[in-house]
């Protein structure tokens, strides 16, 4: 047992620096896949066309882009804490509510609903009709069954990342 044991510890030191390389080209390896992993976000609904789309950070956000931006909701799936939407009406656009209606400086973009495809209630966003604050913007899709700012309201302008469709 011990020859075993004094075998391998002169083996390790004859091995050192091909495990301190292995062990770096690991860690690098780790690195690489963690930043590109950083780099893209994946959608799992119907809602926005796409499913993994690469974040573009250096992009400033502007109307009809694509974004992403973290919501933390009780409605949203357990594990779901970000969300893909577009941005149909942004900062200094009027947004005007007319009944289930919204539009975007007099265009239609959207229609709310009552309740969800299960039957539970959703509370439409309280707006009539004005200037949408600096700083915000009105997300959504055209999608009927959407979860979006026809129910929760503005969005940060702050939180959004531009995402462009990778596939």
């Amino acid at each position: 047992m011990i020859s075993f044991i004094w075998f391998n510890s002169i083996k390790l030191a004859r091995d050192w620096r091909r495990s301190l390389l292995v062990l770096a080209l690991a860690l690098l390896w780790f690195d690489v896949v963690g930043e590109v992993a950083g780099r893209y976000a994946f959608n799992m609904t119907a809602s926005v066309d796409g499913k993994i789309f690469k974040m573009r950070p250096d992009l400033a956000v502007e109307k009809q882009a694509t974004v992403m931006f973290k919501r933390d909701d009780p409605l949203l799936p357990a594990g779901v804490n970000h969300m893909t939407k577009h941005v149909l009406c942004f900062s200094g656009d009027i947004l005007k509510r007319d009944g289930l209606d919204f539009y975007c400086n007099g265009e239609k973009i959207t229609r709310a609903k009552r309740a969800t495809k299960t039957g539970d209630p959703l509370r439409v966003f309280d707006w009539s009709e004005g200037q949408v604050p600096e700083g915000v913007f009105f997300a959504g899709t055209r999608h009927p069954d959407g979860y979006d700012s026809r129910y929760y309201g503005f969005v940060p302008l702050g939180s959004a990342v531009i995402v462009e469709k990778v596939l």
